[in-house]
């Protein structure tokens, strides 16, 4: 998939190298300010092990038209 390039965002597949960014991401995110926000969560579980496993787990699902991304 070729990403998408605007002048404040890109969108494109989770990569494993991206794991730095996308922990920092969710682990800063501030309380819930709405009844539908989550909030805060618990990033304890998410590992690099982790977050590659979820990378895989989307290529396989974008692969087999499951998702889009």
């Amino acid at each position: 998939m070729t990403p998408i390039v605007t002048e404040r965002l890109i969108l494109k597949p989770l990569q494993i190298d991206d794991y730095e960014s996308w922990f920092n991401g969710f682990s800063n995110r501030y309380p819930a300010q709405t009844p539908y926000d989550e909030g805060k969560l618990d990033m304890s579980i998410c590992t690099e092990y982790w977050f590659a496993n979820l990378v895989g787990k989307h290529n396989r699902l974008r692969e087999t038209d499951d998702i889009c991304s």
